[in-house]
C-alpha cells in the first residue's frame, strides 16, 4: 500500500523505466508501483522507442545510458526529434559522472548510479508537481 506521500502522486501516472540491469530495473519498478505509478520497461533505447510509438506518452522516462542497441544518448536524441515525446521529462541514471553533459541536452535530473531509491522518488515528485500544475 502506498504511503500518504504517494495521495500527492496521482495513482495511475505512467513511466517508462529503461535500464539493462534486471536487477536494478526491478527494484525501481516495486518502489513505483507500491507508489502507485503504473510502470513500463524496455531494456534499451530501442526497445523503449517501440514501446512509445504504441501508447500514450508517460509522465517521465526514467533513462539508462549504457544499454545494448540503443544507448540511452542516441534515445534520447531519436526521443527530442519525435514531438510526441519530446516534451517528456527525463531522468538519467547512469554510473558515469555526465551531469554537466545532462544539463545542456534538457536532461531534467541525474542520478549517478549506485542511488537511493528515496532519492529517485524526490525527484518524481518534484516532477509530477510540476506536470500537476
Amino acid at each position: 500500500m502506498a504511503g500518504p506521500q504517494a495521495q500527492s502522486i496521482r495513482s495511475g501516472r505512467k513511466i517508462l523505466v529503461v535500464e539493462d540491469d534486471r536487477d536494478l530495473s526491478l527494484a525501481i519498478c516495486t518502489v513505483l508501483e507500491a507508489e502507485g505509478f503504473e510502470v513500463s520497461h524496455a531494456a534499451n533505447g530501442e526497445a523503449a522507442l517501440a514501446h512509445l510509438r504504441e501508447s500514450e506518452p508517460p509522465l517521465l522516462i526514467l533513462l539508462d545510458l549504457s544499454m545494448p542497441v540503443v544507448n540511452g544518448w542516441e534515445f534520447r536524441r531519436r526521443q527530442t526529434q519525435d514531438p510526441r515525446i519530446a516534451s517528456v521529462p527525463v531522468i538519467v541514471m547512469s554510473a558515469h559522472h555526465t551531469g554537466v553533459i545532462a544539463d545542456s541536452s534538457g536532461i531534467s535530473f541525474y542520478l549517478k548510479k549506485p542511488f537511493a531509491l528515496d532519492t529517485l522518488l524526490a525527484y518524481i515528485r518534484r516532477l509530477a508537481h510540476r506536470s500537476d500544475r
